[in-house]
């Protein structure tokens, strides 16, 4: 089940949320809970338990490393915290990797009698995996408390509003609401409108670019112009961040409207003027997960710079493979790690400051779109038929921007480049902040828009694809 499905806006959340309204507020985290297990079981009734699992291994891991804690016994506390984060672990790595890796394998040692059996992914492990982990290592260096109550503990790691695709959200954002969720009118409406924003972007944006680049995908790319290749990954790059950011906002807003406040993901990243900063702006719970988790405790940059260096590459090689079992993932880690290094060293750097801000960011955005044909998966002969056709490398034209550029198409990217940039939301901003009534009806005109019209592309069975879905 995914937000952007009728069964989940006109039955289950609609039903989930009376229920949720009308319990008392310290029954909510149990009702969380099992409307979170039911949303899993929808899609996954199998892998549910291995989900059970995970939250029993992290709550009885938590309270064993409080315990030890409390009695001064801090290397045992930190080997039974090793120790359950290598189990939660290992279930990411078998579901999501051990298929990837023993290929690899047997092509290394060409043993072509080997039978690999396939495995299928649970939706959302990399998402909880991740939270659990980060629970047991805030608990272990006292950033916060362990959540006695497995309950609300299972609350907190499978919740489904950021449960598929996050934002991954770590205990301490949610743990004082878990106690006792508090709604309000207001906050449940700012929710509601968040809800109705991320759905446009899925719906309206995200799914007609994905039907260009669905369709583009059936036809030779070697006998594409440069243009139409620019043009392609342009439509990938604003699919795949409204995709992803629309559902971010989704979660948001569920939150809100439940009692929660999830952190951002998204900071108009297509703004950015560096690779940095575009790391700064992009799935901002995963780098900011890496950086706490995996770059600090490798030494960060205090270890010299050669070591920073290092750690820069393993942290996005991490990255690239959280993204998938497979190499085209791996690349593309690899492929932000060297222009993150490259930024950094002093002589690039300086001169980095001299060019003019646009330069700057017009030469970041070709980074950041030939990282996207990376992360397409396509085939690797494709791939490189992509890049080289994109600098003019094709011959035999036979398809070109032209004939792939439509009216409607045209009025996706305009809004597409419009709500990528800051500008929509400052208007806004500045509207509101004049307290006008009109401002406040023709925003809720707005949203009853646009929600009518996502109900109708949804009713009407309109190509609905979730790019994050399986990560």
């Amino acid at each position: 089940m995914v937000f952007a499905s009728p069964v989940f806006l006109f039955v289950f959340f609609p039903v989930f949320l009376l229920i949720y309204r009308l319990i008392p507020a310290k029954a909510r985290p149990y009702w969380l809970l099992a409307g979170s297990l039911a949303f899993y079981f929808w899609g996954e009734p199998v892998y549910v338990l291995l989900m059970v699992a995970a939250i029993l291994v992290t709550w009885a891991v938590g309270y064993a490393v409080s315990a030890l804690k409390n009695r001064g016994k801090e290397k045992a506390a930190g080997w039974v915290t090793a120790l359950g984060v290598l189990l939660i672990l290992s279930s990411l790595i078998y579901f999501k990797y051990s298929e990837f890796l023993l290929t690899a394998l047997k092509d290394l040692f060409r043993a072509r009698h080997w039978r690999i059996v396939s495995v299928v992914l649970p939706i959302g492990i990399s998402f909880y995996t991740f939270q659990a982990m980060s629970y047991l290592w805030d608990v272990r260096r006292g950033k916060i408390l362990a959540i006695r109550n497995p309950f609300k503990l299972g609350a907190y790691i499978s919740m489904f509003p950021q449960l598929i695709a996050g934002p991954i959200v770590r205990a301490g954002d949610v743990m004082e609401n878990l106690d006792a969720p508090q709604m309000s009118l207001e906050a449940s409406w700012h929710g509601m409108l968040r809800f109705i924003r991320g759905l446009g972007k899925k719906v309206i944006l995200a799914n007609s670019l994905a039907l260009v680049v669905e369709n583009s995908s059936y036809l030779p790319a070697d006998e594409f112009s440069a243009g139409l290749l620019w043009l392609i990954t342009l439509c990938y790059a604003f699919q795949i961040y409204f995709d992803f950011s629309g559902y971010s906002d989704m979660a948001i807003g569920m939150g809100e409207i439940l009692g929660f406040r999830f952190p951002e993901n998204f900071r108009f990243p297509y703004t950015a003027s560096s690779v940095r900063d575009f790391w700064r702006r992009w799935h901002i719970t995963l780098s900011s997960w890496l950086r706490d988790y995996v770059y600090i405790p490798l030494g960060g940059n205090r270890k010299g710079t050669f070591r920073t260096y290092v750690n820069l590459l393993l942290v996005f090689l991490i990255c690239g493979f959280w993204h998938g079992a497979s190499w085209n993932f791996v690349l593309w880690g690899l492929w932000y790690g060297i222009w993150l290094i490259l930024e950094r060293i002093p002589p690039v750097s300086r001169l980095l400051a001299k060019i003019p801000a646009v330069i700057r960011w017009a030469f970041s955005m070709v980074i950041v779109l030939l990282g996207w044909v990376l992360f397409r998966n396509l085939k690797p002969d494709v791939t490189l038929t992509f890049i080289r056709g994109m600098f003019g490398g094709n011959q035999f034209i036979n398809y070109t921007a032209a004939s792939f550029l439509s009216l409607k198409l045209m009025i996706v990217l305009a809004a597409c480049v419009l709500l990528a940039s800051p500008l929509a939301e400052k208007v806004l901003a500045l509207a509101e902040k004049s307290g006008k009534i009109w401002v406040t009806v023709l925003r809720s005109v707005l949203a009853l828009a646009v929600l009518a019209l996502c109900v109708v592309l949804l009713m009407s069975d309109t190509y609905n694809p979730f790019i994050y879905f399986r990560f």
